[in-house]
């Protein structure tokens, strides 16, 4: 698998991964994503219990740039899960 990360939104991708802590998803870190679909990702998170863990993830369908992607809600743990 190959993971790159940019600074701005490429336009042809495929997925867009959203990477969240602990207790962001009602913050600012899913600031990237149009309101409707900040909605559903909240819902998505919630429905599987989703909590921002190391190496959880979501994946769920929404819209974005005016298509509809496939989107994942990366877990990367809180700042005491790292070396």
């Amino acid at each position: 698998m190959r993971i790159s990360f940019a600074d701005s939104r490429p336009a042809a991708t495929h997925a867009l991964a959203v990477v969240l802590a602990p207790a962001t998803i009602s913050g600012a870190a899913l600031s990237v994503l149009p309101e409707s679909t900040q909605a559903l990702a909240r819902a998505a998170a919630q429905a599987n219990r989703f909590d921002g863990e190391n190496g959880a993830v979501v994946e769920f369908f929404g819209e974005t740039d005016a298509a509809h992607r496939r989107l994942l809600l990366v877990g990367i743990g809180s700042k005491n899960d790292f070396e």
